[in-house]
């Protein structure tokens, strides 16, 4: 074996090594001890930097990680096959994580959004087979009403974890979700929980000082 062969196999024997310190019980545990409002964050070992950010084309703010990217209109065509596709679509390029938002025309109160939410969860489990709803429940953060759920959801590659939200934006139904690999479900979760906690809505003329808009 040549010097070069050696050494590419000790870098994929600490790449697996990292992998697998990763997901261990025991980063998991250290890790759920830190919040999305420290300076610094680790995530399956990967220190992030969380910030709040004007969203939504200014809708909204939610503080998210500092390197979420907006995905362009035409990848989203392409990723997303159904009908309703969301129109936002942020992601971390080096986390599975990622976050959506669907902003429909329906007009929704927080009497229409109980009403719609059993029906959601329903069809969600008619479209997606081996769909499996976790919890769900209500919420009220900074003034907003949400109603959410938790699932695992198979896919082509591996089964992900979801929390999906929704709430009133301006008068009508949002739908938003975050992702991640359900084998890290037990590390996203919390941070998903803040996060959906730290939403707040915009008003365009009073935006603050310091806040990105993406």
């Amino acid at each position: 074996m040549s010097y070069q062969d050696e050494e590419l196999l000790r870098m994929r024997q600490k790449a697996a090594e990292f992998k697998k310190q990763q997901s261990a019980e025991e980063t998991l545990l250290q890790e759920l001890n830190q919040s999305i409002h420290d300076p610094l964050v680790y995530i399956t070992k990967i220190p992030i930097r969380f910030q709040d950010k004007v969203l939504l084309d200014g809708k909204l703010q939610m503080r998210v990680p500092s390197d979420f990217e907006s995905v362009p209109e035409e990848v989203i065509q392409k990723a997303f096959v159904m009908d309703s596709k969301p129109q936002y679509v942020y992601e971390i390029p080096y986390l599975p994580f990622g976050l959506t938002f669907t902003l429909t025309e329906i007009p929704g109160d927080e009497e229409r959004i109980d009403e719609m939410f059993p029906y959601m969860m329903k069809t969600i489990k008619t479209i997606g087979p081996n769909v499996r709803i976790l919890s769900s429940g209500r919420k009220r953060s900074n003034g907003i009403y949400f109603r959410w759920f938790e699932s695992i959801s198979p896919t082509l590659t591996e089964a992900s974890y979801r929390q999906v939200f929704v709430f009133s934006l301006y008068g009508k139904v949002t739908i938003g979700c975050m992702t991640c690999p359900s084998n890290l479900k037990k590390r996203y979760q919390p941070i998903m929980e803040e996060m959906i906690g730290t939403i707040q809505f915009i008003n365009n003329n009073k935006r603050e000082d310091g806040i990105e808009n993406e």
